[in-house]
C-alpha cells in the first residue's frame, strides 16, 4: 500500500474566532505532537483530510504529515466534532516511531452465520465493538474478525477467543464478552404466552379441590340411565332375606348402606307397596321408593 501523505500548513492564528474562520474557508485546525518534540499548530484542507481517513485503514491509517517540507510519521489520535452537526472541528496528530508499538482502537467485525441461534429464533448480541491493541505502525490491522458460526443460545465469545494477527497484542481482559447468543424479546414473550395458555388449560381441567372436573354431558347421560333403571327394574331389599321392616324411604336411606345392585328381573308389578319373593331374596319395585 502506498504511503498516505497529507500536507499541513503552519502559521495559523490561535483562538476560537480564527479557528472558525479557518474552518469556514475549508481548512481544519490541527496540532502535531509526540515523541518528546514540540507541538506544532497546523491546518489541513478538509478535502484532503477526508480522503485520508476514508481508506480501508480508517482512523488507524499511518499518515505522513508533511510540514514545511518535512514528513512526520503519525496517526490520528483524536478528532473533535460538533455535537450536533458532527462537523470536524479539530484534529490531533501523534508522531510515532516506526520501530515502536503504538496503541490504537480497532473495530471488531462478526463474520459467519450463527445458524443454531437463528434456528431457535434468537439473535447474536455484540457487546464489544472495538479492541484496544498494541502493534507496530506497519502491523496495525484494519479490523479484527470473530467467527460466530459455532455460537449457540446462551453461549458467548470472549476477547480470549479473538484471533489476533502476528505482532498484535491487547491488554484487555480475555474474559470480557465480545458477543453472546440470546433469545429475542419477542421469542420470550411468545414462550411466556404459550406457557400461560397451557397453565390455563390445565386449570380448566382441575377443580378448586384439585380433582378433575367431571364431564357435564357424561353426568347427564349417567343420570338419565339411572332413572331408566329405577323405572324398569327392581332393587334388592337392603335387609337381605327379611321382608321386614317395610320399604320406608328413610329406612332405606339410612339402613344397609352401599349400592343396591339392579336385578335382571323385569318389573312385573309396579303398584305401590308391592313385594315379590324371587328365590330367597325379597325385592321391592322402584315405585316403593
Amino acid at each position: 500500500m502506498d504511503d498516505i501523505v497529507l500536507t499541513a500548513s503552519t502559521g495559523r492564528p490561535i483562538g476560537t474566532r480564527p479557528s472558525r474562520r479557518s474552518r469556514n474557508g475549508g481548512h481544519i485546525p490541527a496540532v502535531l505532537y509526540g515523541l518528546g518534540k514540540d507541538s506544532i499548530p497546523v491546518t489541513v484542507e478538509w478535502t484532503e483530510l477526508r480522503r485520508t481517513i476514508t481508506t480501508e485503514a480508517g482512523l488507524n491509517a499511518v499518515i505522513h504529515l508533511e510540514v514545511e517540507g518535512k514528513r512526520h510519521m503519525s496517526i490520528i489520535k483524536d478528532i473533535q466534532r460538533h455535537p450536533v452537526r458532527r462537523d470536524v472541528l479539530h484534529v490531533d496528530f501523534l508522531r510515532i516511531d516506526p520501530k515502536k508499538d503504538v496503541t490504537v482502537d480497532v473495530s471488531i467485525v462478526m463474520v459467519g452465520d450463527a445458524k443454531a441461534v437463528t434456528d431457535s429464533d434468537g439473535m447474536v448480541d455484540q457487546n464489544l465493538f472495538t479492541l484496544t491493541i498494541n502493534a507496530a505502525p506497519t502491523s496495525i490491522p484494519n479490523e479484527i474478525q470473530i467467527d460466530i458460526s459455532g455460537l449457540t443460545i446462551g453461549d458467548s465469545l470472549r476477547v480470549g477467543d479473538l484471533m489476533l494477527p502476528d505482532g498484535v497484542t491487547t491488554d484487555v481482559d480475555p474474559d470480557e464478552t465480545v458477543a453472546v447468543g440470546m433469545i429475542t424479546r419477542s421469542t420470550l414473550e411468545a414462550m411466556a404466552a404459550d406457557e400461560a395458555a397451557e397453565a390455563e388449560a390445565m386449570a380448566a381441567e382441575v377443580g378448586e379441590d384439585g380433582e378433575p372436573v367431571a364431564d357435564a354431558d357424561a353426568d347427564e347421560a349417567s343420570a338419565e340411565g339411572d332413572g331408566d333403571a329405577l323405572t324398569g327394574s327392581r332393587l334388592q331389599h337392603p335387609w337381605g332375606n327379611s321382608p321386614e321392616p317395610g320399604p320406608d324411604r328413610a329406612n332405606l336411606d339410612g339402613g344397609g348402606g352401599g349400592l343396591w345392585p339392579i336385578t335382571s328381573a323385569a318389573a312385573g308389578d309396579t303398584s305401590t307397596g308391592c313385594r315379590q319373593m324371587l328365590g330367597n331374596v325379597w325385592e321391592w319395585t322402584a315405585s316403593d321408593f
